[in-house]
């Protein structure tokens, strides 16, 4: 396996976990093996664990607030939107592992094309 080729543009995205890891996953997809690749793909799976775990969460955390008639959760102004950036956080999270889940997959049942892509555009 060869050493990745660096990008030669500079990072300008907002440094959030998806841009993280579509940053490195550009900066490593020419250099993985197929067993690297299929590793890879697994996050599409994982990410559909952790969607639904955090559905969960998220209708328990509502159930809880619908139903509190003392504890006066979420009435300070500063709780909820850390919850809610917190969440948001954690689907930006997701959305990444989804994105580098697919081209790891389409990488695997196609290279040909990335291959005619790499040799026509001296990248991949």
């Amino acid at each position: 396996m060869s050493a990745a080729q660096p990008v030669d543009q500079a990072i300008d995205e907002v440094c959030v976990p998806s841009n993280v890891m579509w940053q490195l996953w550009e900066r490593t997809k020419d250099s993985l093996s197929n067993p690297e690749l299929e590793w890879f793909a697994q996050a599409t799976e994982q990410a559909q664990t952790e969607a639904r775990n955090l559905r969960d969460v998220a209708m328990g955390i509502g159930c809880l607030v619908a139903s509190d008639t003392q504890s006066g959760a979420f009435q300070d102004k500063h709780n909820l939107p850390q919850l809610l950036f917190s969440l948001s956080a954690q689907l930006d999270t997701i959305t990444g592992m989804i994105e580098i889940g697919s081209a790891a997959n389409d990488r695997l049942r196609m290279p040909e094309l990335y291959q005619r892509f790499k040799d026509a555009h001296g990248r991949g």
